[in-house]
């Protein structure tokens, strides 16, 4: 036929490719009747299925889902560490001494940010791991004169936190690895030096980096804009430990932390 299917389709049935030449030859026979009948391709190739199957001695089993009883079981989802970033920041910005407290989160987090637990080293805050909290600790900082070096390509969210932590200490820092920043809910790089540079701080910006030169110089009563970015808000929160600032648009946390300012208020923050 000029327009034989068999011609046009090519079949596979993978787990038939040992069929004897006996048993194969039989089903080409038969699969030839099929086509000289006109039959759909569609159905051409249902029928080259059943037949490789009766060549083969293969046979198709039904698989049903086994019902058991529903078992109890006690699930612990681990927090989120970005939101820990704030705390880590309060702790630093905070005499020797000061201890904090936060509950499900574990010590191999697959979290990106959870690279917390080491960078706030530097900034004198030690983290101990204990029944699935975090235990953070003010210790003195072995040296102010440092200057913060830091690859944030894994874990960018915690930037805002970390050059706010650095520049209320009076500690120098240049991050790299920051170029999704400038396409969140603001250009965060942007917005970091605009509202860090308000405060008395000396900052440049790229295209992925941020570098904040060391400065004693902390301004007072400064108005922080958001940009509508929930980390811009708390990022800036814990500098009130050093200096009067006010927050505005103070609801956007909302988005990711909506009991944040209850929480700071919690632990002596006075929120007007």
């Amino acid at each position: 036929m000029a327009n034989d299917p068999a011609k046009n389709a090519t079949f596979v049935h993978a787990k038939h490719k040992h069929v004897e030449k006996n048993r194969t030859f039989k089903t080409v026979k038969k699969l030839k009747k099929c086509t000289q009948k006109g039959m759909p391709c569609h159905k051409l190739a249902e029928k080259l299925d059943r037949l490789m199957c009766q060549a083969s001695g293969c046979a198709k089993k039904k698989i049903a889902k086994r019902h058991r009883p529903a078992e109890s079981k006690t699930l612990t989802v681990e927090s989120d560490w970005s939101s820990a970033s704030y705390w880590y920041s309060i702790v630093a910005l905070s005499d020797v001494g000061t201890e904090i407290t936060l509950s499900a989160y574990k010590q191999n987090a697959l979290q990106g940010d959870a690279v917390l637990a080491d960078i706030y080293k530097v900034f004198g805050v030690i983290t101990v791991f204990k029944n699935n909290s975090i235990i953070l600790q003010k210790i003195a900082i072995k040296n102010i004169e440092t200057t913060v070096d830091l690859d944030l390509a894994n874990a960018p969210d915690i930037a805002q936190t970390i050059a706010v932590t650095a520049f209320g200490l009076g500690m120098g820092c240049y991050m790299k690895g920051l170029h999704t920043l400038k396409i969140k809910e603001t250009d965060r790089l942007v917005a970091l030096k605009t509202e860090l540079e308000k405060l008395g701080a000396q900052v440049v910006i790229t295209e992925a980096t941020l570098q904040l030169a060391q400065t004693r110089v902390i301004l007072s009563n400064i108005n922080i804009e958001t940009y509508n970015d929930h980390r811009m808000a708390m990022a800036f929160a814990p500098l009130a430990l050093k200096t009067a600032i006010s927050i505005k648009d103070a609801n956007v946390v909302s988005k990711s932390y909506p009991q944040f300012w209850e929480d700071l208020a919690s632990v002596g923050f006075i929120i007007k």
